[in-house]
């Protein structure tokens, strides 16, 4: 639920999230124009998994397109919300520590294309404020 107020100074969800974190994203902007976020167990959804992006994994569960997409999203928010500090950290993460994980458990680089796409254009799409 989102407070009438902030609906009409222009609150939104970003278009420049296609999938994930744009939920993540209009928080902020909430926080950001004063308001507060709330979480409640009380409200649930369900979500039947893989139906909007079918294909063989390459990581874990992750298909090529979901790590893409994801990867990209995490690297915009990143780049919006985070202070300098906490994005070299994101960064150094991102760049060495994901790739190695990612290499240790899924034992096949098949993921990094996608992966490496991912934050490429996360970190290259234009930030709308």
């Amino acid at each position: 639920l989102l407070a009438g107020d902030l609906l009409r100074a222009g609150l939104r969800f970003d278009e420049s999230y296609f999938l994930y974190c744009e939920d993540a994203d209009l928080c902020e902007q909430a926080r950001a124009r004063g308001g507060s976020v709330w979480l409640t167990r009380a409200a649930s959804a369900v979500h039947v998994g893989g139906g909007s992006q079918p294909g063989e994994a390459v990581l874990g569960e992750l298909t090529a397109s979901r790590l893409y997409w994801l990867t990209r999203a995490k690297a915009l928010f990143a780049r919006r919300w985070l202070g300098p500090v906490q994005r070299a950290c994101f960064l150094a993460v991102a760049l060495v520590a994901k790739p190695l994980v990612g290499l240790a458990l899924a034992r096949s680089p098949r993921f990094l294309a996608p992966y490496w796409r991912g934050l490429r254009d996360g970190l290259m799409t234009p930030l709308r404020r």
